[in-house]
């Protein structure tokens, strides 16, 4: 069960954040340093990093190129990791006024015990202001995929964009099917092809499409909640 503190107010949150996950050695950190690195000269941006390792690496590395980071871990990574960085991210809109806002979420956690944290805690985003990025290592993805298959499928079906990266280690062809195959498994979801976590600003945008009924039914992505489940 999630404990999460209330949001004080109407829990509007005013600013855009980018929840960015997927599993270690993805790009994740690579991609984020890349965007911050775009978004400083225009606004003001924050950085949101769970970590659940005694080191805190990706933080340390990222606070030397962006001067709001926070960070949250947890010794529990199942128990209170969401919850803590659902607070988190109300914290961060209270203490740096960001127009966006980072977060590297940890890619064996399941993406949709955040998102639950912040149904919890009260927040309200807009249309399109809440935005999933799941970063995917295109050499490592059909071993990942054969040991956690159902967990991998849930997470890339909650992704709005989905980034295949390391393509440069990959065969053209051998992208063009793996890429094939992440449209199948969600077929919503924008689908960026790149190296070195290389994206633009224009790529944490929903994907435009047409209204019909079926854009109104949400995909079904039954799984389980932890990548060794």
């Amino acid at each position: 069960m999630l404990y999460v503190k209330k949001l004080s107010a109407n829990g509007v949150i005013s600013m855009i954040v980018n929840i960015v996950t997927g599993f270690l050695g993805s790009g994740k950190t690579s991609l984020i340093r890349h965007l911050a690195g775009k978004l400083l000269p225009e606004g003001e941006v924050a950085v949101l990093v769970g970590e659940f390792s005694e080191v805190s690496i990706d933080g340390t590395i990222l606070s030397k190129e962006v001067p709001n980071v926070l960070e949250t871990g947890s010794e529990c990574i199942y128990c209170t990791l969401s919850a803590d960085m659902a607070r988190q991210i109300s914290f961060a809109e209270r203490t740096f006024s960001p127009q966006r806002l980072l977060v590297e979420y940890p890619g064996v956690v399941a993406v949709q015990g955040l998102l639950a944290a912040l149904r919890v805690s009260g927040a309200h985003f807009s249309k399109g202001q809440l935005h999933v990025t799941y970063v995917i290592d295109g050499p490592s993805f059909e071993s990942l995929y054969a040991q956690s298959p159902h967990f991998v499928h849930s997470q890339i079906c909650r992704a709005d964009t989905l980034v295949l990266n390391k393509c440069d280690l990959l065969g053209g062809r051998e992208a063009s099917d793996l890429a094939e195959r992440l449209r199948r498994l969600n077929p919503r979801a924008r689908l960026v092809l790149t190296s070195f976590g290389q994206v633009s600003l224009k790529d944490l945008r929903p994907k435009r499409r047409k209204v019909s009924v079926a854009d109104d039914t949400p995909l079904i992505c039954a799984g389980p909640q932890y990548a060794n489940d």
